[in-house]
């Protein structure tokens, strides 16, 4: 019996091959099945991310990871760099390849570090049955792979760096406004020292120093600071200027040797003397003329010594400024065996008020002066 054969359909073999070659790696990464964006530089995206790092959640050990993970991706000839959809965008490197590429971290950091990344939507696992990472060959070609598939951060790439380019205008301008606030708070220091005044030039240095200062918290600062500095200036506007009938106009003659002139030259070399009794302080500034110039020298000289603006000016408001330049002359004095100057400063404030200190009392003419 003679057997009949059919020619083979290979029409209907090729129709039901497309759809096998299509399912045949699910789950994978393939370069056929990437979605279309627009190319980016590897160091344009990491640029950006890394200045949008905490707007992400990302630590600087993920960044880390991260640039391993793109110093991954194939770099074909022509394209200047770029990233495209063309490249296959799935890492399958080793995690001993990953580790050593992320600056020598450990097996278990790259697995927090990837979890970080997918938990932030910049990262999608495309794990294989046995969860090892592998390519896919066909024709002697690579065309997916199993592994982890960066396409998320590509897809996201054009708001990210938008948002790090407004982030720069942002830090610079940020810049200017901080440097704005310290000038006011410098500003704010000549005035009457008070308690509302003092906590809020406590709130505005600290605020002036915050890493996380946003735009719109400075921006208020200024506000009130110019605000106190303007009221400062109207009420003393406002007070009434002692003026003589002759309009300041001497109708007598001032004897050079007359003994009030006499008296005030007096005052004036008894001053000095008392100041040459803080022999630290005296090194370094003159005798202050009022109470505000002996305040700023509380406040330079304090800060030579390693105290914040913040702590001086609460001790100005709890102390009498000519009793916070004996501390602070007898700080310097023996500043090498001070492990901690703001502890001591404050155990000096509690002895001032339950006691009145010694030296004070040959300082009588200054004292008066400057009180």
């Amino acid at each position: 019996m003679n057997k009949i054969t059919k020619p083979a359909d290979f029409a209907g073999l090729v129709q039901h091959a497309v759809p096998l070659a299509a399912t045949a790696y699910v789950g994978c990464g393939e370069i056929i099945a990437q979605p279309i964006f627009e190319p980016v530089a590897r160091r344009d995206i990491m640029a950006a991310v890394n200045t949008c790092r905490r707007e992400l959640g990302l630590s600087p050990g993920v960044l880390v990871t991260l640039d391993a993970l793109l110093s991954c991706l194939p770099c074909p000839a022509g394209q200047n760099g770029l990233v495209t959809h063309k490249m296959l965008l799935t890492v399958y490197a080793s995690n001993e390849t990953l580790c050593f590429r992320a600056k020598g971290i450990t097996d278990r950091q790259l697995r927090r570090h990837i979890d970080t990344l997918e938990k932030q939507g910049l990262l999608l696992r495309r794990d294989s049955a046995n969860g090892k990472r592998f390519p896919l060959m066909r024709g002697g070609q690579v065309i997916g792979a199993f592994g982890l598939d960066l396409t998320p951060l590509f897809l996201r790439a054009t708001d990210i760096i938008g948002s790090a380019q407004l982030r720069r205008e942002q830090d610079q301008e940020l810049r200017g406004l901080r440097a704005k606030l310290r000038h006011l708070c410098a500003r704010i220091l000549d005035l009457d020292i008070c308690n509302d005044i003092a906590e809020l030039l406590c709130h505005f240095t600290r605020l002036a120093r915050r890493a996380s200062l946003t735009l719109t918290e400075v921006t208020v600062a200024i506000h009130k600071a110019t605000e106190m500095i303007e009221a400062s200036a109207q009420k003393i506007a406002e007070e009434p200027l002692e003026v003589s009938v002759s309009a300041g106009h001497s109708d007598r003659l001032i004897n050079p040797e007359s003994n009030t002139i006499k008296t005030k030259q007096a005052a004036v070399r008894t001053q000095m003397e008392n100041w040459e009794q803080f022999t630290e302080l005296s090194t370094f500034f003159p005798p202050p003329s009022s109470k505000t110039e002996a305040q700023k020298t509380a406040c330079l000289f304090g800060q030579m010594l390693g105290l914040q603006h913040s702590t001086l000016a609460k001790a100005l408001y709890e102390i009498p400024v000519l009793t916070l330049l004996e501390i602070l002359n007898r700080m310097a004095l023996k500043i090498n065996e001070i492990p901690s100057p703001t502890g001591y400063l404050r155990s000096a404030i509690k002895s001032a008020q339950q006691t009145s200190p010694g030296h004070l009392t040959s300082l009588t003419s200054f004292h008066r002066q400057v009180q």
